[in-house]
């Protein structure tokens, strides 16, 4: 009987020296999961125009894309792209045209170019090449930003 309780003593405290790491390697991966979060946000009007929805950014399959969500909208515009900025508008310089718009509303994607460094943007804006105005603006919170946070 001696045996069989020393045996069932030493299981249970070997299983039970293991559940603090369990649960550390469990908070670990928790965490990862949560500093691994795509950037994300949502539009605003900007510049007397209306403008709102969601957008995140995605990787899969060597691909990293914006994805406007299926409540995105914009109002009506001759010629609108989706452009990730350094400012709320968009500059001579540093901006990076992702596409036009193919429709005002609902879900679309737009490719960003290969070894496009986030970090050199703080915006996502709608902006209408015909007249240079910003129809819309959303917050870009990079990835470290968030992890910062």
């Amino acid at each position: 009987m001696t045996y069989r309780f020393g045996i069932a003593a030493a299981g249970l405290a070997f299983v039970l020296a293991g559940a603090p790491l369990a649960a550390q390697e469990r908070d670990a991966a928790m965490g990862q999961d949560a500093m691994m979060k795509p950037p994300q946000g949502t539009f605003a009007g900007a510049e007397g125009h209306r403008a709102n929805g969601s957008y995140q950014i995605t990787t899969a399959g060597g691909r990293t894309r914006l994805e406007l969500g299926a409540d995105f909208s914009v109002e009506k515009g001759p010629d609108v792209y989706v452009v990730l900025s350094p400012t709320e508008g968009v500059p001579a310089q540093g901006a990076v045209f992702l596409g036009r718009l193919r429709r005002f509303d609902g879900a679309q994607a737009f490719d960003l170019p290969a070894g496009t460094d986030l970090g050199g943007f703080s915006h996502v804006v709608l902006w209408c090449k015909k007249y240079s105005v910003a129809m819309g603006t959303a917050p870009l919170a990079t990835a470290d930003a968030m992890m910062a946070k």
